[in-house]
């Protein structure tokens, strides 16, 4: 018991021997030569307070402050020690201090960012972290440059000026860690008209959709759109990896075939067309490409694509020719699937074989006949098209009910005659004695007159008898002007309405083929 007591007084005794004024001054110049400026800080406050009227604590507790960008802490510091020290040998150098202090104590930088939480760092991150956003820090006049760090983002910094006695607000928005790789190398990247270097190299982007240009000599422009997650624990860095192409144009005579490359159709990135005439984006580099069109077949063709140069392709194929007029022009030709356009057509290819060809304009019946085609003859068709069918159809529609007409009238002429032909007439043949003379029958004449001038068994004068000589006359109008209109019917459709066409076949001179 009494060698505990002794022990723990000794302990007790050795402790204030290291708590001195002396030793916590001596500790307290070793943390600030290593920059712990804090617990030098805390070091030299417990020194002050066991020796407060000792001016180098409170110097140093103002180094201290200032070292960690507590201007206003630094502030107070040095005014209390002139306060306490108004004789101290350093008077000078610290009314400097002072004035210096009171310029950049009213010079501040309110920073900000996206997302919050970020590591504040002014002009060097050798100079230690100034806080974490949102922050508002007391700096010196003049040009600076901070340096925002978040886990996961790339160190972001932002170059600024401020004036004596201003206040500044930076809003920064944080930039995930994305890496650029182009197949060819070296491919300049722009955002938004500004460069960001040559690919492969890792760019900043803050998280969301952004759309990238690459440039690179012999290459159009190259649009990428990539989308940026927000860093993230377990979430790997955004990457566009993308291989250049090239403009290839592709035609064919006729057009409207499909390209395919191997067993995939041409419907590429960007939606390429797949059908003649088109442009597909191709990487350098040697490719090989089907075309197919119906009633054609099938051409198999190897392009070597190469940067700096126009590449081309064009596919002839070996149809049929046919060139075609047509009275009046412009009218739209069709060979089977294909549709070769307006007249006048001169050397167009067609499918070979027999092949439906139709004409069709908006201002004449449409034409259609099969023709035959071969890859050594041209087919030259001349095509009258056939004028409007309205005057034919009515002149029929007319000859027709005159036709119709002039039979009724007829039949009921000829009814009327009979009937009254049918008819007796008493004579005076034998007078007074009131017979019939039989010679004398028939209230009608050979040339459709009545016979009159006679009177009947009273005495009386018989009644002339209507032999329906207008019905007659009626009948005959009609199927005069009913002859009249079927002859205009015909002569008109045989002159003008019906369609001519004149097709001769000829030896073909593909050197003239239409491309």
């Amino acid at each position: 018991m009494r060698c505990a007591i002794v022990l723990i007084a000794s302990l007790t005794a050795a402790s204030a021997v290291a708590q001195t004024p002396r030793n916590l001054l001596t500790a307290g110049n070793k943390l600030f030569a290593a920059g712990k400026y804090a617990k030098a800080f805390e070091t030299y406050e417990k020194g002050y307070k066991k020796a407060p009227k000792n001016p180098v604590f409170l110097r140093s507790m103002a180094l201290c402050k200032l070292k960690l960008f507590a201007h206003k802490a630094a502030q107070g510091y040095y005014r209390e020690y002139l306060k306490r020290y108004p004789k101290a040998q350093d008077l000078e150098k610290v009314n400097a201090a002072l004035e210096e202090l009171a310029v950049i104590v009213g010079t501040r930088l309110q920073i900000d960012s996206t997302p919050s939480g970020a590591e504040v760092f002014l002009d060097a991150e050798a100079l230690g972290a100034r806080g974490k956003t949102p922050a508002l820090l007391t700096i010196k006049p003049g040009r600076h440059t901070v340096i925002l760090r978040a886990p996961g983002y790339r160190a972001t910094s932002v170059d600024f000026e401020l004036q004596a006695e201003q206040t500044k607000t930076l809003t920064v928005t944080l930039e995930a860690p994305v890496r650029v790789e182009t197949s060819p190398s070296g491919a300049q990247i722009v955002l938004a008209g500004k460069a960001l270097g040559e690919s492969p190299r890792e760019i900043g982007l803050p998280p969301g959709t952004h759309t990238l240009v690459l440039r690179k000599p012999g290459y159009p422009d190259q649009r990428r759109t990539l989308t940026v997650a927000t860093p993230g624990a377990g979430r790997t860095p955004a990457r566009l990896k993308t291989t250049l192409t090239l403009a290839v144009d592709i035609s064919s005579t006729p057009p409207g075939a499909t390209i395919e490359f191997g067993r995939r159709r041409s419907r590429r990135e960007n939606a390429q067309p797949s059908m003649t005439p088109a442009t597909i984006m191709l990487p350098a580099g040697q490719h090989t490409l089907s075309v197919k069109l119906p009633g054609f077949g099938e051409q198999t063709r190897r392009i070597d694509v190469r940067p700096g140069r126009s590449n081309q392709l064009a596919v002839l194929f070996q149809g049929g020719l046919l060139s075609m007029r047509t009275d009046p022009p412009g009218a739209t030709v069709r060979v089977g699937d294909l549709t070769l356009g307006n007249t006048p057509i001169s050397n167009a290819a067609v499918p070979l074989g027999q092949q439906p060809v139709e004409i069709k304009h908006v201002g004449a019946p449409d034409w259609s006949r099969a023709l035959s085609f071969s890859s050594d003859r041209l087919v030259r068709a001349n095509v009258r098209l056939g004028g409007k069918s309205w005057p034919v159809w009515t002149a029929a529609g007319i000859a027709t009910a005159s036709l119709a007409a002039g039979i009724i009238t007829g039949l009921m002429a000829k009814a009327r005659t009979d009937d009254m032909n049918g008819r007796e007439r008493w004579t005076e043949s034998s007078p007074g004695s009131g017979q019939i003379d039989l010679r004398n029958t028939g209230w009608c004449g050979s040339d459709g007159t009545a016979l009159t001038g006679f009177t009947d068994s009273t005495g009386s004068a018989a009644i002339s008898p209507n032999c329906s000589r207008s019905l007659h006359h009626a009948s005959s109008t009609t199927f005069i002007f009913a002859g009249v209109a079927g002859v205009y019917s015909l002569v008109h459709y045989l002159l003008f309405t019906r369609p001519k066409a004149e097709i001769s076949v000829e030896p073909a001179d593909r050197r003239t083929a239409a491309r």
